[in-house]
């Protein structure tokens, strides 16, 4: 790599890793921060597709994005196999700031939300009619706490109990965005590439990552980071470019004759909440002379990012299913 080009890049990541939300900046927080700009690839009936049930859904601290100091909107995602028309549900929705780790829930509920906030008290939520989500960044619906709650760590806990019907059923056509781990990795991508293409592999004691798609024989480096961006750079770049991953690791290549490379980085799964971002930046054509391409983000851990206990078919104060010793859990979005 050049001189002129090493510089380029240093400006670059300067700018990227000075970023910083802009002032009355209105933003949608993703809770686990993993899956923002991208859906989770499973459904759930919770919380509002069961015409009753309990259910506490423990998140990590590490998951919770920065900048994310007060909750005043919350809404889940629809799943990708949602087709119903307007419903409505009643249900009430308590947020807890909890020193309780992963592997310290309890199936006794009362032992796990110990001095909540009531952010919704019981009454009727209504859905719109819905089809398979396209923007993750909006939920079934926002659903306005009776008052604000005040994230101060280190973990949340959000417990809904939905009080419908006095009987058990699920709700037709209606599901929720979640995903579950067992033990090994999980890949995805998010975020449009403005040249490029990134994917993610588990490769036994490796996270290997592919490009493809840029210029031959050209510079590039590959951005890693455990968090993302505050705000997205992509205009660094250029009209189209997304940045979105803030670079812990900056791992500099040059691209092969048919415009690829591979990286290989060792790791060790054991680690809870091991969530790793990758993404590229590379000689491209946009106005800057640099491209972006989409994102790629892995759990590399199976515990540790979140888990939930819940009743399905029964009242009690002790849970039916959970907690689970893998990660698993719906995807909040949070304004």
């Amino acid at each position: 790599m050049s001189h002129r080009v090493r510089r380029e890049f240093v400006v670059v990541l300067l700018g990227l890793g000075a970023a910083s939300p802009l002032a009355g900046q209105s933003r949608v927080y993703t809770i686990p921060e993993a899956f923002h700009g991208s859906f989770a690839a499973g459904g759930s009936y919770f919380p509002f597709a069961r015409t009753r049930g309990l259910i506490q859904t423990w998140y990590s601290g590490s998951q919770i994005p920065r900048g994310l100091k007060t909750m005043k909107e919350i809404g889940w995602r629809q799943d990708a196999w949602t087709k119903t028309g307007a419903t409505t549900h009643r249900a009430e929705i308590k947020l807890e700031n909890t020193k309780i780790g992963f592997t310290g829930l309890q199936a006794t509920f009362a032992k796990n939300l110990v001095s909540p906030t009531t952010f919704f008290s019981m009454k009727t939520i209504s859905l719109p009619a819905l089809g398979a989500p396209v923007d993750p960044d909006k939920p079934a619906a926002w659903i306005k706490g009776d008052r604000p709650f005040t994230y101060t760590g280190p973990n949340l806990l959000v417990q809904v109990d939905v009080r419908t019907k006095t009987t058990y059923a699920s709700v037709p056509g209606l599901g929720f965005n979640s995903f579950a781990m067992g033990r090994r990795p999980m890949h995805w991508i998010s975020h449009r590439s403005c040249g490029g293409k990134l994917a993610g592999i588990d490769a036994g004691p490796y996270w290997q990552i592919d490009l493809s798609g840029v210029k031959p024989k050209s510079p590039a480096a590959l951005l890693v980071g455990l968090r993302l961006l505050p705000v997205d750079l992509g205009s660094l770049f250029g009209r189209g470019c997304r940045a979105v991953v803030e670079p812990l690791l900056v791992i500099p290549t040059a691209t092969d004759a048919l415009g690829k490379a591979r990286f290989l980085l060792p790791y060790a799964p054991a680690p809870a909440a091991l969530v790793a971002h990758a993404q590229v930046l590379h000689r491209g054509a946009t106005s800057t002379g640099w491209a972006t391409t989409n994102a790629v983000h892995s759990i590399l851990s199976w515990n540790g990012v979140s888990t939930y206990l819940y009743n399905w078919s029964r009242d009690g104060s002790i849970a039916e299913s959970g907690p689970f010793p893998t990660n698993r859990g719906t995807v909040l979005l949070v304004k």
